[in-house]
């Protein structure tokens, strides 16, 4: 079944571009396309209409750049592979730069709305705490190798990160959790397998793992709950829900979990309990979204997956224009946006849900 975008952007004229995920702020979609420039990379970030697709304006970065994070201030916070964090206003003008790390920069994260944090990805070993307003260096934590996304409070900074061993070869995961106020690591732990990226939820810090789904309490890092996976499945993605998770792993499987508390008058305990899984033959990119009753699911190939919330089955699968590539999805009111390639596709949500049937295996 094919669907009709309410608008489509194409960058044009480029070679092998990559889309990152969309991302909605104050009625304005930005987008990040990288792309071969020459003999080396070039980024082009874009500022949207949501409704129309208007461009209001767009920046080019000299180098591979991830995804945007918006600030409550509407400073759009962008990393590059160069090293650096760029800061622009809603009307494109570039506020500061920094710090120059000379290391490949993750998606940033803010801590709180007055600090912002990013580690060191690839060969790097350092997280930066920046000042949100002037891009000044606050404090510097040397994690001792490359880390995946971070999660933060506006008390507490907390990222997974494959730390190098004294010999080639040797690695062991850690989980970091530190204070964003001064970057002091208040508890680390390890784990046999490697460790994904981390949700703060509540008291609890749940990070995905290769063959498991783990919880910690954040305080002093006593383990919570686990929940065993089959153990080729590296859960590299989680999307907290109102009472749990959506997980999706390397194998093209989803899968949402339930977190639950139990209190008694001596103790409390807390439980990850599965409740469906689901599996795809490709690949998926970016992250899965929640739209109404509706998860979705975009693929490798960019076909776009409804699954039904509840119980996890497919609903409908709607080919798109054929780009492959990176890519991913994100939601905005009834709105739903989806990169891959060099295409930005925007859908209405009754676009979507017109006509549907539940899909026979």
């Amino acid at each position: 079944m094919k669907i009709t975008p309410l608008w489509t952007k194409r960058l044009a004229n480029e070679r092998r571009v990559r889309a990152r995920t969309p991302v909605f702020a104050d009625n304005i979609l930005y987008q990040v396309f990288h792309y071969d420039k020459g003999s080396f990379f070039e980024s082009v970030m874009l500022a949207l209409d949501c409704e129309t697709g208007t461009e209001h304006w767009r920046t080019t970065v000299a180098h591979v750049a991830n995804e945007p994070v918006v600030g409550p201030d509407g400073t759009i916070y962008l990393c590059s592979f160069e090293g650096s964090v760029l800061a622009y206003d809603r009307n494109g003008r570039l506020r500061w730069k920094a710090p120059a790390a000379n290391r490949n920069m993750g998606v940033p994260c803010l801590a709180g709305s007055e600090r912002l944090v990013v580690a060191e990805i690839g060969q790097g070993h350092r997280t930066w705490c920046l000042d949100a307003q002037s891009g000044a260096v606050l404090w510097t934590f040397d994690s001792g190798g490359f880390s995946y996304p971070i999660a933060a409070t506006a008390e507490t900074v907390v990222h997974a990160t494959v730390v190098d061993g004294t010999r080639f070869g040797e690695s062991t995961p850690h989980l970091f959790v530190m204070s964003a106020d001064s970057g002091r690591c208040l508890w680390s732990t390890t784990y046999e397998q490697y460790l994904f990226m981390p949700v703060i939820v509540d008291d609890l810090v749940v990070v995905g793992a290769r063959g498991a789904l783990l919880a910690y309490y954040l305080a002093d890092g006593r383990p919570a709950a686990r929940l065993v996976l089959p153990p080729d499945a590296a859960v590299k993605v989680l999307v907290p829900l109102p009472d749990g998770f959506l997980l999706a792993d390397d194998l093209g499987t989803i899968r949402r979990v339930v977190l639950s508390r139990k209190r008694s008058f001596f103790r409390s305990s807390v439980a990850l309990v599965e409740l469906w899984t689901t599996s795809f033959p490709n690949e998926m990119l970016g992250r899965p979204v929640v739209l109404g009753s509706m998860v979705l699911v975009l693929d490798k190939e960019g076909n776009l997956h409804i699954l039904n919330i509840d119980d996890g089955s497919r609903v409908a699968s709607h080919s798109r224009n054929g780009d492959t590539g990176a890519g991913g999805l994100t939601v905005w009111g009834a709105r739903l946006a989806v990169a891959n390639g060099r295409t930005l596709d925007v859908y209405r949500q009754s676009d979507l849900v017109i006509g549907q049937r539940p899909l026979k295996e």
